[in-house]
């Protein structure tokens, strides 16, 4: 009898050990468990923009990012060459159409943000014309007018970005307005 008393008491013992082990291998692998890679997408912000129509100045957002825009009109004389003509520069007198805002030195500003293009929708991501008619240039003493229109974009978000570069008062998400000085 005393035998099989052995063989109980070690079945026992052998027990507690195989759980021991077992609880041991499971806190181990619970406390070391490793998870697959993770993989967090980022695009970064791009803040682009490109002058579709020259003639009515209309100005698509090229970028991912929610933008506002503003053009910067240059005019000069050339010749029949196409030689910069020594002259001084003729005046542009423009009633901006639509919800652009006059700013200083032949800059206009596109009042409200203008979201992403999207090949899907065509009517998305453009301004509305700045001119309500077609500029008329002029010619004199031998020479033409050019103007050239020059497009820049900026993150519509956070709005401080366009308040401090370019010095734009908004309100209600809208320019509303330029500060003297505009760079």
């Amino acid at each position: 009898m005393m035998k099989m008393r052995l063989k109980t008491h070690q079945l026992v013992l052998l027990g507690i050990l195989v759980a021991l082990i077992l609880a041991c291998g499971a806190a181990y692998a619970y406390m070391f468990m490793r998870t697959g890679a993770q993989s967090t997408e980022f695009t970064p912000a791009a803040v682009s923009c490109e002058v579709t129509d020259a003639t009515n100045i209309v100005v698509k957002n090229t970028g991912n990012v929610d933008a506002y825009i503003r053009v910067r009109l240059v005019t000069y004389w050339v010749d029949d060459s196409e030689n910069v003509a020594a002259i001084d520069s003729p005046n542009l007198v423009i009633a901006p159409a639509n919800e652009w805002i006059a700013g200083e030195d032949n800059t206009y500003y596109y009042s409200s943000p203008v979201e992403p293009a999207n090949p899907l929708n065509p009517d998305v991501g453009m301004t509305l014309n700045l001119l309500s008619s077609p500029l008329s240039l002029n010619t004199e003493n031998g020479c033409r007018q050019v103007v050239d229109v020059f497009a820049e974009a900026i993150q519509a978000n956070p709005e401080k970005a366009a308040k401090d570069s370019w010095k734009v008062i908004i309100s209600n998400s809208k320019i509303t307005g330029v500060s003297a000085g505009t760079p």
